[in-house]
């Protein structure tokens, strides 16, 4: 036996004794212990605070959908954060505790360190033309985010916008119908205005302004009633213009202190008629614990049960209180009504036009007779 073959049998014979090298590993025991920091959701709200790469990628996901919802948001930065920067995986972002608590408190820093300086540009003076805005879904009872400009012409009515005139005028009267009408108009109503000036356009191109609002987020499309609906987007944009054109004429939120422009989803006072939000009481109660809250002006107490009762009652009303026109041309239903009753009456006519036709020819044929007889005297 040589050299070589004896060290390979002491070799195999010291394994034997000790651990197989092949045996099964505990894999998941092992990465945690490699794991240096433990992720849970106040280390992501940590984060959320310094901006860095995650936020970056936040903000190019607005770029593509300008408005969406808080759990959204923060489920892409904690997904881009956890998943991409720490390598981790995608479990990690599921089993964490996403609560209606921590998902406002995570929106709220994600939003304020977006908004700062540093979110807008490293250099002194260098900033970007953005700004994100919390605001609620009235109907849907949802938080969203808006991605809106900060600077001169930034906004969807502006000159630099690539709307024609006619878009900018069609979206305004559009949204001065839905203030006046609880948020929404009939698609109909949208029609019928394109065909009129200031907004003349034809039919394709108001349904292609139609589809391009609905898809940027300025409308909203009820395909089950045929409705056109405000959305957040467009009231966070152009709430300027909204408080200067019904000055005196606008409801505000008795909480929030902002535009109601859906008084169908609103907890109204039944003391003194005061207004807030359905999405802002329901806030209201889980924070304070209660099931009720006192009025700010006439202090009655309204319970959430009483709340969501007013809102069935006014979802349940008919045509969903909708009382736009529909513009077409004068009314002549009296003149259809006459042109089918002669339309009618023709048949008989008919019927009869043959017996007075035979008794005209009756006629004529006893005045000849006579005319002959009295031909015949006078040759006599």
């Amino acid at each position: 036996m040589s050299d070589s073959e004896g060290e390979m049998t002491t070799r195999t014979d010291n394994m034997s004794t000790d651990e197989q090298p092949h045996d099964d590993f505990d894999f998941e025991r092992i990465y945690s212990e490699c794991k240096d920091t433990k992720i849970d959701m106040n280390m992501l709200l940590a984060k959320a605070k310094e901006f860095h790469h995650a936020h970056r990628h936040l903000i190019s996901q607005f770029v593509i959908e300008p408005s969406m919802s808080i759990v959204k948001m923060n489920f892409i930065f904690a997904k881009y954060f956890i998943c991409v920067l720490l390598n981790d995986r995608l479990e990690t972002v599921i089993n964490l505790d996403w609560c209606m608590r921590t998902q406002k408190a995570l929106a709220k820093c994600l939003v304020k360190t977006m908004n700062k300086e540093k979110g807008r540009g490293g250099r002194r003076g260098c900033f970007r033309p953005w700004r994100f805005v919390i605001s609620n879904d009235e109907k849907d009872l949802i938080d969203m985010v808006t991605m809106t400009g900060t600077i001169q012409n930034s906004s969807v009515i502006s000159e630099s916008n690539d709307m024609t005139k006619a878009d900018r005028a069609l979206l305004l009267l559009t949204l001065e119908e839905m203030i006046k009408n609880e948020g929404c108009v009939r698609l109909s109503w949208i029609q019928d205005q394109a065909m009129k000036d200031p907004c003349k356009m034809k039919g394709v191109e108001c349904d292609a302004f139609i589809s391009r609002m609905a898809k940027q987020k300025y409308l909203a499309m009820d395909s089950d009633s045929n409705l056109v609906e405000i959305t957040p987007r467009i009231m966070v944009e152009l709430e300027p213009w909204i408080r200067a054109k019904f000055v005196g004429q606008l409801k505000f939120c008795d909480l929030c202190r902002k535009i109601i422009c859906r008084p169908i989803y609103t907890a109204e006072c039944p003391k003194c008629q005061t207004l807030s939000h359905y999405n802002c009481f329901i806030d209201a109660t889980n924070i304070l614990g209660t099931h009720s809250i006192e009025c700010n002006k006439c202090k009655t107490k309204n319970t959430l049960a009483e709340v969501r009762e007013q809102v069935k009652k006014r979802e349940s009303a008919p045509a969903r209180r909708i009382s736009t026109p529909r513009l077409t041309e004068p009314d002549n239903s009296d003149e259809e009504e006459e042109k089918d009753e002669e339309e009618d009456k023709k048949p008989e006519i008919a019927e009869i036009a043959p017996k007075t036709a035979k008794k005209s020819t009756r006629k004529r044929k006893s005045t000849r007779k006579v005319i002959a007889e009295s031909s015949d005297d006078s040759d006599e």
